[in-house]
């Protein structure tokens, strides 16, 4: 998220916030004619995501006759969240949407979001809590409260092409799920010697780096979320470890706009034998890889230290402001959503994590499992996830921190300086 984003929660006084809350559902959520209470539901991202929160949303307004839900693309997240940020100004916020990790914070403080802590409290027995995945709810509390509930949840994993690494010389097969730095080192060296491919393309992915420097033992903020530690001796070790398979001429390091895209296309086309992608992305890495003839492999994060991972991906929450009668039924969409049934549907359908143990412990999942040993990876990786930070800035943060990894790999910069002097910019960007 940029700039904008921020800048736009700083703008919006509380006084102002309230009257587009109180005015933010003034059309169209009135029952019709049928007496349907009738919603919005503002979803993120094309491809499978967008048939699965299409066919989850058909589903629901067929299984009960009270309530009817309108599903609207809305780009991605940066541009989802600007969308409901502008909605709840105009008047026309949605319902119910989705809202990335690190901008539970930002927004849960702005007043933006509904509590949901008293509606699960009402509703314990139906909303189980506990039955979520631990890693997924971090990024649900702020503060006191509960404001989302874990939906199209994710971390990012790291992407084998199992065919090419094999053809080097190293076998995947033999390498344990809890593989090493000097694992990763080994492969990215063998690709690189052996075949015409790169061993790895990455670009400066803040989220993945946030995973590889929690692996060296480390974090990108403190505990309290107050100062920047990534300048410390695990986010060094990074750095120094990046940098060597650059100037080994192992690593492609894509930049700009399209950075993402680039690393991924390098995959596709068997240009590079490792990228680090969400795990939303394995069905449809499985269904490329299958196109292009190659077998692919996801291994957790490698240790340094420790296995860590950062969760990622979006809670459903509901846009605060409704009258009582709209917020029961939010509430009635919201549970049904995330229940065990459709966070299967959701997950066999994207990539997307299970976001419940007993989703995790069905038949159907388990089944699907031995087929797509991929997402079995995703989810035994789970038990070492971590919530992201969801600090005022951090957003904003992300760049300063990407652009000093990538001036010290790619452009020579000195380690230590550059990250110090990222980690002040930082410092001076959350304290605001």
């Amino acid at each position: 998220m940029k700039k904008f984003i921020n800048k736009t929660i700083k703008l919006i006084s509380a006084a102002t916030l309230s009257l587009s809350l109180f005015g933010a559902f003034g059309h169209g959520t009135e029952a019709n004619a049928e007496d349907k209470i009738e919603l919005t539901y503002w979803y993120a991202f094309g491809g499978n995501i967008e048939k699965t929160n299409l066919a989850l949303v058909e589903e629901f307004n067929e299984s009960q006759d009270k309530i009817h839900v309108t599903a609207e693309y809305q780009g991605n997240y940066e541009e989802l969240h600007s969308a409901t940020q502008a909605g709840i100004v105009a008047g026309n916020a949605p319902n119910v949407t989705i809202v990335e990790g690190v901008t539970m914070g930002p927004f849960s403080r702005s007043g933006i979001l509904e509590d949901l802590t008293p509606l699960i409290e009402a509703d314990s027995e139906a909303v189980n809590v506990e039955d979520f995945f631990p890693a997924l709810l971090e990024n649900s509390y702020v503060d006191e409260g509960m404001y989302g509930l874990p939906m199209f949840r994710s971390t990012p994993i790291f992407y084998l092409n199992k065919t090419l690494i094999d053809e080097s010389g190293v076998k995947v097969d033999d390498l344990e799920q809890e593989w090493t730095w000097e694992d990763w080192n080994n492969v990215v060296n063998s690709v690189g010697d052996n075949t015409d491919a790169a061993g790895m393309s990455f670009y400066m992915y803040v989220w993945a780096l946030e995973g590889m420097i929690q692996t060296a033992g480390g974090n990108m903020l403190n505990e309290e979320g107050t100062e920047a530690i990534f300048n410390q001796e695990p986010g060094v070790k990074l750095a120094e470890h990046l940098k060597a398979m650059y100037e080994e001429k192992k690593l492609k390091v894509p930049v700009g706009d399209s950075a993402a895209d680039t690393a991924k296309q390098d995959f596709a086309n068997q240009q590079a034998a490792i990228i680090v992608q969400s795990t939303a992305d394995i069905r449809d890495t499985v269904d490329l890889s299958a196109d292009q003839g190659f077998e692919i492999a996801t291994k957790f994060f490698p240790k340094s230290e420790q296995n860590s991972v950062p969760t990622g991906g979006s809670n459903l929450v509901m846009v605060a402001g409704q009258s009582e009668e709209e917020k029961q039924a939010s509430w009635e969409f919201m549970k049904w959503m995330t229940s065990t049934e459709q966070t299967i549907t959701a997950s066999q359908g994207t990539g997307y994590l299970v976001t419940r143990q007993s989703a995790a412990d069905s038949d159907v999942m388990q089944e699907f499992y031995k087929e797509y040993p991929q997402f079995q990876v995703a989810l035994d990786q789970l038990k070492y996830g971590k919530g992201r930070p969801m600090v005022e800035g951090y957003s904003e943060a992300e760049k300063i921190i990407g652009d000093a990894y990538y001036a010290i790999i790619v452009e020579g910069a000195e380690i230590q300086e550059t990250l110090d002097a990222a980690a002040e910019e930082v410092n001076a960007l959350i304290a605001q």
